[in-house]
């Protein structure tokens, strides 16, 4: 349905049921924002009003122009209220560019566009590595986000050499969970051909792709049950793969934003969706 809040965009959504935190947006200036839960380490609570939460990816669908101002829209709006959640990615993109903006429980966040000829995966932890937040035209976040993990003890430069944000936010429990390193895994195997190791630390922000990747190979990775993770892999952590992978018994449902910049928006931006797992439901635009 379209929005009828007067002065708003308008847009359609997929809602995931019974979560409250995960419904997928696409509003009429082709702006998409999807988003993966991301545990932070940070333990104090700074809110105002209540802080902000489902009300984050609303006001991208409501109010953004632009995958930059949805990162820009996120931003003050977590600065401002504080987010409730420990942390989240919000993954904003639009038929030019894509954006992963990570926010930490609280006011602080960091955003990193994605490289035009890169692919971008995300389990449930933060992804974003080494930042600059001089390089306007690639990166954007709270102007203290060193500092205050220094002032936390989080972060030492002496002993911890370059500031890798995921390293350093990310709650260490979510950071070293193999479930969310064997959906990293399967994506990126898809993405690349190459096969992965079970440290994140490896793992890099974005991947170039070894071929032109369409609508059939995100079906085909939405819908992985591990069938590419390494089965060294798999007896290492004596666990069943399907269960852990990103397709499992807990989806409820998928989508893609196909962003096509050679038509008008109108009929080049698409959402398909699922009505249940992906392996099992047709993709419906």
């Amino acid at each position: 349905p379209a929005n009828k809040e007067k002065g708003t965009n308008k847009y359609i959504w997929v809602e995931f049921p019974g979560m409250a935190v995960a419904d997928g947006f696409l509003n009429e200036y082709g702006v998409a924002v999807v988003s993966d839960a991301c545990n932070s380490r940070e333990d104090r609570e700074d809110f105002t009003d209540g802080g902000v939460l489902y009300q984050v990816r609303e006001s991208v669908a409501k109010y953004a122009k632009s995958a930059r101002h949805a990162v820009e829209i996120i931003g003050k709006i977590v600065t401002e209220k504080g987010y409730t959640g420990s942390g989240r990615t919000y993954v904003v993109a639009d038929c030019n560019q894509g954006w992963v903006c990570s926010v930490v429980k609280g006011r602080h966040w960091i955003a990193q566009r994605v490289p035009d000829d890169m692919v971008m995966s995300i389990p449930n932890y933060y992804t974003i590595g080494e930042i600059d937040l001089s390089d306007t035209s690639n990166f954007l976040g709270s102007p203290d986000i060193i500092s205050y993990a220094q002032e936390r003890g989080w972060y030492n430069p002496e002993k911890d050499g370059k500031f890798i944000f995921k390293k350093v936010y990310s709650n260490p429990g979510t950071y070293s969970s193999y479930r969310n390193a064997f959906r990293h895994i399967s994506a990126m195997n898809y993405i690349t051909g190459e096969n992965y190791t079970l440290n994140p630390d490896t793992y890099p922000f974005a991947l170039k792709p070894n071929r032109k990747l369409g609508l059939d190979d995100m079906i085909q990775i939405l819908s992985s049950h591990g069938e590419n993770i390494p089965d060294n892999l798999v007896r290492e952590r004596k666990t069943d793969s399907h269960n852990e992978c990103i397709c499992n018994d807990r989806t409820v449902c998928a989508a893609i934003f196909q962003l096509r910049n050679y038509m008008p928006v109108e009929i080049g931006a698409v959402m398909w969706a699922t009505a249940a797992s992906p392996c099992i439901e047709a993709f419906i635009p």
